[in-house]
């Protein structure tokens, strides 16, 4: 099952332990093995949780800054709506050509990275590069 589990951390006599709080997070079930991933695509000094699947699927939610107290997710834009993934993906961000926002290496079971270079500013847009001419 590619379903999100949320645990809350508790403390007893010093030793700390996590206690499953719900299944099924997000009520989101992305197939098999999800990829849970915590970045800031958008620039906004906010994390985004980004969770991908062995379908090739990529689905993203940010903060929801309405609900104090606690950590809460909504569905943020379809930031990954257009890309093709590779079945059994699994998605890392990280800014490789120095242009101050994030770029996404997919690796796939075959053994193939797949480069996706951030082109957008306000909003991600990525294109696939390709490997030979690197464009």
């Amino acid at each position: 099952m590619g379903q999100i589990y949320k645990y809350n951390r508790t403390v007893i006599s010093k030793i700390y332990r996590f206690e499953l709080e719900r299944r099924k997070y997000l009520n989101l079930d992305v197939g098999l093995g999800a990829i849970p991933i915590i970045a800031d695509l958008n620039n906004d000094k906010q994390p985004e949780l980004i969770i991908g699947s062995d379908s090739g699927l990529m689905y993203s939610f940010e903060l929801d800054l309405e609900k104090a107290g606690s950590i809460n997710w909504k569905p943020s834009p379809e930031y990954f709506k257009e890309l093709k993934l590779p079945v059994g993906g699994n998605p890392v961000f990280v800014d490789l050509d120095n242009d101050g926002d994030l770029d996404l290496i997919v690796g796939s079971e075959a053994g193939t990275l797949y480069y996706f270079r951030n082109t957008g500013r306000l909003l991600l847009n990525m294109r696939i590069v390709n490997r030979k001419t690197n464009e």
